[in-house]
């Protein structure tokens, strides 16, 4: 089943405008990628990338960016499908470190000592 009759207004729009859409996310991944606590005292780009990580760990946004996704892949701009298919591996795998606190992990209950041999008669 596929949606391609009902998407192709929103496809239209992303092939038209493909060549800002490249420039914004290549302009996004070079500032994602740059060092730029090295040179400054703060990064205001890592503060909006775990921003973005929290809002993508939602189960709805996560649906909304697979649209998107499907729609970049309608529009046949390999480009913009790879750049974006990098960001949002960028963001859900390796920005989730930074951005969200780590899950506690269950571990398990300390092991009772071992029993003591029975003593020989």
């Amino acid at each position: 089943m596929y949606f391609v009759k009902q998407l192709s207004p929103f496809v239209n729009v992303l092939k038209n405008s493909s060549n800002m859409i490249n420039l914004v996310l290549i302009i996004s991944l070079v500032a994602m990628l740059f060092p730029i606590s090295a040179y400054f005292p703060s990064n205001p780009i890592e503060d909006l990338e775990g921003e973005l990580v929290k809002i993508i760990s939602n189960p709805v946004m996560m649906v909304f960016l697979t649209f998107i996704l499907y729609c970049v892949f309608l529009t046949n701009n390999e480009h913009m499908f790879v750049l974006m298919l990098f960001i949002i591996h960028r963001l859900v795998i390796h920005g989730g470190a930074k951005a969200l606190p780590p899950t506690p992990r269950a571990t398990p209950p300390p092991a009772a000592p071992p029993a003591a041999p029975p003593a020989a008669p």
